[in-house]
């Protein structure tokens, strides 16, 4: 419910909630390794903090869900399109 918290305050470009509700989403998956949301979660959060400037943290978000995506056996053309 997090995540989707998150993305629906980034839909109303409240950023720091969005980013506050995308991070604990992140805390709880990780302990369950819900990979398919896990990435899904950390493409969010990119877009989140691009959004707050933090660009240089927006590009370590989307490699880490790359990471995760190829580790899921995604060829790369599709794992940055999730």
């Amino acid at each position: 419910m997090r995540g989707l918290y998150g993305e629906l305050a980034a839909g109303k470009s409240r950023w720091q909630d969005a980013e506050a509700e995308l991070r604990a989403a992140l805390a709880l998956l990780k302990n369950v390794e819900n990979h398919w949301r896990v990435k899904w979660t950390l493409d969010r959060l990119a877009h989140v903090v691009e959004a707050l400037g933090r660009n240089g943290e927006a590009a370590r978000l989307r490699e880490e869900a790359r990471r995760l995506a190829r580790q899921m056996g995604l060829p790369d053309g599709l794992a940055s399109a999730f």
